[in-house]
C-alpha cells in the first residue's frame, strides 16, 4: 500500500485515539487548586502577561527561564476568561500534549526500531499512556512537557534527513534540559549513540541546541549578572538534594490533606551505615558514598528505583502512607518492567540491522541515564516518568505483527519469564522501600532516619 494511502487509513485512528487520550485526562477533573511548585510554574507566565516580576514569581534562580513560557497559552486564555478558569485552561492544554505524545510521538519512536503495526500501536499507546499521564494533566507541572520534548528531540535526531529538522531536534533537547536539568544524563547518552549512527546529520543539532540554551544565558547576564547556561542556584539545589539523596528513599508531596505536605521515606539500616560520613554535595558524591558502602547501597538504590514506580491515581501528588497498593502501581510497574525487557530483546535480535539496533541502544541508554539520575537524586514518583514512557515504547515494538514469528519459542518464553520476574521484583522492592515513612514534615539528617527503628522498638 502506498505510504499516502496508509497515512489516510491511519488518520481516523489517530484522530479518535487522540480524542480518547484527551478524554482520559479529564477522569480526575480539574485540580482543586495549584499548590507548591505548581504555583510558581503558573505564576511566571501570569506575571509575564500582567507586568509582574517574572523572576520572583517563577523562582527563576532555581528554575530554567523557559519554564515561564510553557503555560503562556492557557495563562493568556485565563487573563481573558477570568482567574476561575485557570484549572480548566491548564487541563485543556495538558490534555492536548498528552494526546500528541501518546498517539504520535511514542508510536513513531517505536517505528524506528521495528516498523509496521502502526494502528495497533496507536491504540495501545493511547490507552496505556492516556491512563498513566492522566494525573499529571491537572497541574501546571513540567514533567510531561520536559519528557515529551526530550523524546521529540530523540525522534528527530534518529529519523530526520533535513538539516533544519535536526536543528529543531537539538532545540527541543535544549529546551527539555532547561526545563529539567536532570535529563542531562539520559539525553547525553542517547545523543552519543545516535552520533555514532548518523555522525554528519546529528551534528546539525548543535546550532539548534545553542539557540535553546541562549535564553538562559541572556537572562542570567541581564537579570542576575551571572555567566552561566543554567539557573544560578543550580549548584545549591544539587547540594541540598544530594545530601538527602544519600539516605532518603523517596519524597512525596501530599496535597489536599489535613497534615504537613512533606512525606519522606528512608531506610533506617542504611542510614546507620552513613553515620560519620562526609555529607555529599553532588550526585558524584552520592555515587562515591554508595561505592564506599557496597553491597548495602545496591539494595538501597534498588529500593529507590522500585519505590519511584509505586504510583497511585493521585500521582504526581500522593496520598498519605498506609493507603494500600493502588491499581496504578501494577500498571506502571508492568509497563516499565516489560517495556525495558522488550527493548533489550530488540537490541539483541536486531544486531544484524545497524540502524534499528543503534536506535534501540540509544533508547536503552536514555532509560539507563534516567534511572541513574533517579537513584542519585531525591526521587518523587514523577521522576520515574521517563522510565514509564520508554517502557511503553518498548512494548509497542513487540506488538503483533511486529513480533517476528521467526523468533524461537524458547527465547520468547525466556524473555517473558525475565519480564515477569523483573516486574515482581520491582514491585516487592518498591514496597520494601516504602516500609519506613517518616512523620510528616521536613527530613533533617540521616540521624532522624536511623533512629526510626529504635523509636518503634524494632
Amino acid at each position: 500500500m502506498p505510504d499516502d494511502a496508509g497515512a489516510a487509513r491511519r488518520f481516523p485512528h489517530t484522530l479518535v485515539a487522540g480524542l480518547v487520550v484527551f478524554a482520559l485526562q479529564w477522569v480526575h477533573g480539574p485540580a482543586q487548586a495549584f499548590l507548591y511548585d505548581a504555583v510558581q510554574y503558573w505564576g511566571a507566565p501570569i506575571a509575564l502577561l500582567t507586568g509582574g516580576n517574572v523572576s520572583d514569581a517563577g523562582v527563576l534562580q532555581i528554575r530554567g527561564v523557559l519554564s515561564s513560557i510553557v503555560y503562556l497559552p492557557p495563562a493568556l486564555a485565563t487573563t481573558i476568561l477570568g482567574p476561575s478558569t485557570a484549572v480548566w485552561t491548564v487541563l485543556v492544554w495538558n490534555s492536548l500534549l498528552a494526546s500528541v505524545i501518546c498517539v504520535i510521538l511514542l508510536p513513531r519512536i517505536a517505528g524506528l526500531i521495528t516498523p509496521g503495526g502502526l494502528v495497533i500501536r496507536i491504540w495501545f499507546s493511547a490507552l496505556a499512556g492516556g491512563v498513566v499521564l492522566s494525573g499529571f494533566a491537572r497541574y501546571p507541572h513540567l514533567d510531561v512537557w520536559s519528557a515529551g520534548l526530550a523524546l521529540a528531540g530523540f525522534l528527530g535526531l534518529a529519523s530526520s534527513r533535513r538539516w533544519w529538522t535536526i536543528a529543531l531536534s537539538g532545540l527541543s533537547l535544549a529546551v527539555a534540559l532547561n526545563l529539567r536539568p536532570s535529563y542531562l544524563a539520559p539525553v547525553a547518552i542517547a545523543a552519543v549513540v545516535l552520533l555514532i549512527a548518523r555522525p554528519r546529520l546529528v551534528l546539525w543539532a548543535v546550532p539548534g541546541a545553542a539557540v535553546g540554551l541562549l535564553p538562559q544565558f541572556v537572562f542570567n547576564i541581564t537579570t542576575l549578572s551571572s555567566l552561566s547556561l543554567s539557573p544560578v542556584a543550580t549548584s545549591y539545589l544539587l547540594q541540598v538534594q544530594s545530601a538527602q539523596a544519600a539516605f532518603a528513599v523517596r519524597y512525596d508531596t501530599v496535597a489536599f490533606a489535613d497534615r504537613h505536605p512533606q512525606q519522606w521515606y528512608c531506610d533506617p539500616a542504611y542510614a546507620r551505615l552513613l553515620a560519620g560520613d562526609v555529607e555529599p554535595t553532588s550526585p558524584v558524591g552520592v555515587l562515591s558514598s554508595a561505592i564506599s558502602h557496597l553491597p548495602h547501597s545496591l539494595w538501597f538504590f534498588s529500593q529507590k528505583a522500585g519505590a519511584s514506580l509505586q504510583w497511585s491515581f493521585a500521582t504526581p501528588m500522593e496520598h498519605p502512607p498506609g493507603g494500600g497498593t493502588s491499581l496504578m502501581t501494577f500498571v506502571v510497574v508492568g509497563l516499565s518492567a516489560f517495556g525495558v525487557v522488550a527493548l533489550i530483546w530488540q537490541a539483541v535480535t536486531l544486531r544484524a540491522q545497524r540502524g534499528p539496533l543503534l536506535n534501540a541502544l540509544a533508547l536503552v541508554g536514555f532509560w539507563i541515564g534516567a534511572l541513574g539520575t533517579l537513584v542519585l537524586s531525591t526521587p518523587e514518583t514523577r521522576f520515574a516518568l521517563p522510565l514509564v514512557l520508554v517502557g511503553i515504547v518498548g512494548l509497542l515494538t513487540v506488538l503483533p505483527p511486529t513480533l517476528r514469528p521467526t523468533a524461537p519459542r524458547a527465547a520468547i518464553v525466556a524473555a517473558l519469564v525475565v519480564a515477569v520476574a523483573l516486574a515482581v521484583g520491582v514491585f516487592a522492592i518498591g514496597k520494601a522501600g516504602l516500609a519506613h515513612p517518616l512523620p510528616p514534615g521536613p527530613l533533617t539528617s540521616e540521624t532522624q532516619c536511623a533512629a526510626m527503628d529504635a523509636e518503634r522498638g524494632e
